[in-house]
């Protein structure tokens, strides 16, 4: 039976959706560089349950009910990413419903920097069906022009806050992402573009025991894709 494969091609760390991706951290070493704080009612560990990306997850365990913040992460190294139009970030969250006393939870990434003040993006509602679900947090514009027009100082962080009735909660976290939508991406400054097949060509591919024709169906850039059958 002949398989059929629809192609858009740029070489690149990671592409989702059309979305171009920069993995923050998937914890298959432990928490990496995440850290809280001191009052001790916050727990971060290394776990494989919630795992999403690869094997490892961060558990968080906090020991009172309402707003808390979870986990700071040092993002300098994404400032210049997260000033970019449409830039959002992504982590997935699970939640184990035999873990889990209250009747509601949420979750939010606040940025906070000495240049930029504190930015919450809002919460999500998790769900607690013990399954990993992604959540999104796009960046306001108005947020976007104030990182991209000033420098990081001495300190610019993305912060997970969690939100609860319950008396205590645990959730793990998995696959944190900084993304950026494709058409705000110029010049090409994740990758070499080799294929986006939009000038009634093929790009230079050429057949191997297979037929190319171009597709409107599979395109993640532009209106068209590669289709090999």
């Amino acid at each position: 039976m002949g398989k059929r494969v629809l192609l858009s091609a740029l070489l690149s760390p990671l592409l989702v959706g059309g979305v171009m991706a920069a993995v923050v951290d998937d914890f298959e070493g432990g928490v990496g560089a995440w850290w809280t704080g001191n009052d001790g009612t916050v727990t971060l560990s290394a776990s494989t349950t919630g795992a999403s990306s690869g094997t490892g997850a961060m558990q968080i365990d906090v020991s009172i009910p309402d707003w808390k913040i979870c986990a700071y992460y040092n993002a300098v190294a994404y400032h210049a990413l997260l000033g970019t139009p449409g830039a959002a970030i992504s982590m997935d969250v699970t939640v184990l419903p035999g873990e889990f006393t209250g009747t509601w939870m949420n979750a939010e990434i606040v940025i906070n920097g000495q240049n930029v003040g504190w930015n919450p993006l809002g919460g999500n509602d998790l769900i607690r069906d013990g399954q990993p679900h992604t959540y999104t947090w796009v960046l306001p514009a108005d947020l976007i022009q104030t990182i991209s027009s000033t420098q990081p100082g001495d300190w610019f962080e993305m912060i997970i806050v969690t939100n609860t009735d319950a008396a205590t909660r645990r959730v793990y976290v998995d696959h944190v992402q900084i993304l950026e939508p494709q058409e705000h991406i110029t010049d090409y400054p994740f990758g070499e573009l080799v294929g986006d097949f939009e000038d009634d060509t093929l790009d230079g591919w050429l057949e191997n025991d297979a037929t190319f024709t171009r597709s409107n169906t599979g395109a993640t850039r532009g209106e068209w894709a590669l289709q090999s059958d």
